[in-house]
């Protein structure tokens, strides 16, 4: 299971209230609108901060979901978000802010109709860490998880 520690701190971060919505590609939500032709833009201004980013892309819905059955994930707040992702049919985007205990991190993830990505950015160093040093081919690879 590619890169646990990401997944399963973004599980946690849905089912807790203390993180911090950054933005939405949804223009009917009370966190800042960002259209989805800005997206890269956004991402990037995160590459540009942090050391460190996590690759939490490749995922369907169906396995992503699977994939964290067996943790307890039936809280309420977690039901919910599985519910509101199920729906999404057309690229959405948003980006939240957690702390760990050591710093901030940033979950941004990118859901179309059948996958699910997420990108995550910190100035601590975990395993399976990417450092942020390339920043031509991040933009590339960013502008995959749009498909």
């Amino acid at each position: 299971m590619k890169n646990f520690y990401l997944i399963s701190f973004f599980i946690f971060s849905i089912s807790s209230f203390g993180q911090q919505f950054l933005w939405s590609t949804l223009n009917d939500t009370s966190s800042k609108y960002i259209p989805i032709e800005n997206v890269s833009e956004e991402v990037i201004k995160f590459y540009d901060h942090y050391d460190f980013y996590h690759d939490g892309s490749g995922y369907n819905k169906e396995n992503f979901f699977k994939m964290f059955e067996h943790l307890g994930t039936d809280s309420s707040s977690w039901q919910e978000f599985k519910e509101s992702v199920k729906n999404i049919e057309q690229l959405t985007v948003f980006a939240l802010r957690d702390n760990t205990g050591q710093g901030s991190v940033v979950i941004v993830i990118f859901i179309t109709k059948q996958n699910i990505n997420i990108v995550a950015f910190s100035n601590s160093y975990k395993e399976d860490s990417l450092l942020t040093y390339d920043k031509k081919k991040f933009e590339s690879w960013i502008e995959t998880l749009k498909y």
